[in-house]
């Protein structure tokens, strides 16, 4: 009997142009019989035959053109089917590439299948491939369904299987003999290649990593490798594993007929798109891949901006770095922001995701549209030829600072250090550092080019302001502690009081016994163990050391408040039609606003998702005095907003 294997491959998406004047091997890869990609002809939309000698059309009823990608795919919408003759060729060997996404994600849908006469032979559909007159199956265990996907399907028959020459394959339809418990094709085929052999592991990987960069499909297997035409590795997933998804790129393969300047991710489309106008060179690319976390705030450094948890890995090959515009749909970023946003890309050049440092590159944005998309020109990528870079982003002020804290060690007292950079804002400056005695230092600074360094400072709470000449204003507060004494052992520096009034917190768990504990807080609050029990809100301070050397630590305890929506900002108010509410909760929730008019009649209502931060916007065309409802579980608030006309 024959024997079959199949490999499913899963995806992210990306922006693909091909200039190329003949595509004739799919990723460098020669003998394809049958190669199909959605095209139009006139007003029809189909499946057009890529094979150089081939001038065949396919058209499917009820079937429409879409976009994967920013490149044709077919939409079928369950009543569509075509029926595909197959050339009379020995079909004991073959290696078969579907490019696929599914929109009915609820039921089991039927891709494609062959037929010998009128017995049904291979099956591929949303969740298995089968070998039915060999009863073999592959099923998938797919995480992502409505993801699009690049499936490789591959079959090794022994020579005692009859030939089949009279064979067809049936898009979008479902086996009738024998009848399988499955539904009509719902969603987009873009492509679609079959080799009547089989091709070798380096070959499938060519084929397939083609597919994925052309399509924006991230590749999970085999070791999560893209390869270029010459079988040579542009991306080892293996090499980074934390960046490993939403991959996307740019560059050119003459001999694979790739040539793609703009791209972005499938998985979440419009979230970020990187073009560049730099003319491409062939063997050239540029991929990135983020590390999948959500787009909000992660935990604070001391010093530093806080940045998204959401980072990116820009990775290089084959030549020199692009200069590059990156796009980004802001309405999908869940953070506290203020009323006039702005929004920064930190870069490390190194590649390995450290913000910290001097070397961090900050980029603001070049502009910020209506529509929330905010635009950075001009960023070039592996400027010092390592290869990668790593970047994130940052949702706040227009004006920022940032501090590398030098901490003494226990026998230096008066040896700390801070090296600061002021970004953004518009010169002279005024900063200010201050500690618990008063004002440190005072500058006046014009140039922003070189870090200010602040020497021999002791250990304590310092806070930095700075103020630009339009009187922006930013503050940052952190301690200098020494490095030789362990910071308390708590998971966060905000908490909320329970329902029933107490908070038990223990800063010392997994640290030396020998430590030494101090607690301050309001009201007089103090303690001198590592646990304890704290019953109001407000700044508490931590103080643990030993023999004279001490580290310190303040957290913020929020009282649990009895309307979680107390956090609203409507601006601009009064306004002549257009305006804006911000939204912000403690926990993600569902918000609905609805709007009355000064009449008391229901005018419209916004419902937003499961989120702790919304922004929603609307226009009011008549005047008067208009009463905002908003609705959150049992929590309930109105806001007035003022139209002037």
């Amino acid at each position: 009997m024959g024997t079959t294997r199949s490999v499913a491959l899963t995806a992210v998406l990306c922006f693909f142009y091909s200039v190329a004047a003949a595509q004739t091997n799919p990723g460098g890869v020669g003998g394809a019989v049958h190669w199909y990609a959605a095209d139009t002809a006139g007003n029809k939309g189909g499946l057009r035959s890529r094979i150089p000698s081939d001038t065949t059309f396919l058209t499917f009823e009820h079937a429409t053109l879409q976009q994967l990608n920013y490149h044709p795919a077919l939409k079928l919408d369950g009543r569509s089917s075509l029926l595909l003759p197959l050339a009379p060729r020995d079909w004991r060997s073959a290696s078969i590439f579907t490019v696929y996404q599914a929109i009915d994600t609820a039921h089991e849908n039927s891709i494609w299948y062959t037929t010998q006469n009128t017995t049904t032979g291979l099956v591929l559909t949303t969740d298995r491939m089968a070998d039915l007159p060999a009863y073999r199956y592959m099923n998938y265990n797919d995480v992502a369904r409505h993801q699009p996907k690049v499936n490789v399907y591959v079959q090794q028959k022994e020579k005692d299987t009859p030939v089949a020459t009279l064979q067809s394959l049936h898009i979008g339809g479902q086996p009738v003999t024998p009848k399988v418990p499955v539904v009509n094709f719902n969603g987009l085929i873009p492509e679609l290649i079959i080799y009547n052999r089989v091709l070798n592991s380096t070959e499938r990987l060519q084929v397939a990593s083609w597919l994925a960069l052309k399509y924006g499909i991230t590749l999970t297997e085999p070791g999560a490798t893209y390869l270029n035409s010459a079988g040579q590795p542009i991306w080892k997933g293996y090499d980074y594993p934390d960046w490993h998804n939403n991959i996307a790129g740019i560059g050119r393969d003459d001999t694979a007929g790739f040539n793609q300047s703009q791209a972005t991710s499938s998985n979440t489309p419009g979230l970020l798109t990187i073009t560049t106008a730099d003319a491409l060179s062939n063997n050239t690319f540029l991929l990135w891949g983020d590390n999948d976390k959500p787009l909000i705030p992660a935990p604070r450094t001391p010093g530093q901006p806080v940045m998204l948890q959401r980072s990116w890995l820009m990775k290089t090959a084959g030549g020199p770095a692009y200069t590059t515009t990156l796009q980004i749909d802001t309405k999908q970023i869940d953070a506290r922001l203020p009323v006039q946003p702005f929004y920064w890309l930190v870069i490390d050049p190194s590649g390995e995701g450290k913000f910290n440092t001097q070397e961090a590159v900050y980029i603001p944005m070049t502009t910020l549209d209506k529509k929330g998309i905010a635009t950075f020109t001009n960023v070039a990528w592996d400027e010092d030829a390592s290869g990668k870079d790593v970047w994130a982003l940052i949702a706040g002020p227009e004006l920022l600072l940032q501090t590398n804290i030098g901490q003494p060690t226990c026998a230096q007292q008066s040896a700390g250090s801070l090296r600061t950079r002021i970004l953004g804002g518009k010169a002279p400056f005024q900063l200010v550092v201050q500690n618990s005695r008063g004002i440190v230092d005072s500058r006046r600074i014009t140039n922003t080019n070189t870090p200010i360094a602040f020497e021999s400072l002791t250990t304590g709470k310092y806070t930095i302001t700075v103020t630009d000449a339009s009187r922006h204003t930013y503050t940052d507060s952190f301690y200098i502690n020494h490095t030789g004494v362990p910071l308390p052992a708590l998971k966060a520096d905000q908490y909320t009081l329970p329902v029933a009034g107490t908070l038990t917190l223990d800063a010392g768990v997994g640290l030396p016994s020998s430590l030494s504990w101090e607690w301050k807080g309001p009201d007089g609050f103090q303690s001198l163990s590592s646990q304890v029990r704290i019953t109001k809100p407000g700044v508490y301070t931590i103080r643990c050391g030993t023999a004279g050397c001490y580290n310190q630590q303040d957290i913020t305890v929020k009282a649990m408040p009895n309307n979680t929506l107390y956090d609203i900002n409507i601006f601009p108010n009064p306004s002549t039609g257009r305006f804006a509410a911000r939204v912000t909760l403690d926990e993600p929730a569902p918000v609905t606003m609805a709007i009355y008019s000064p009449e008391g009649k229901l005018i419209t209502i916004q419902k937003g998702e499961r989120r702790s931060n919304y922004h929603f916007t609307g226009e009011l065309k008549i005047a008067g005095i208009y009463e905002l409802v908003f609705t959150s579980g049992l929590s309930k608030t109105s806001r007035r907003l003022m139209i002037i006309k």
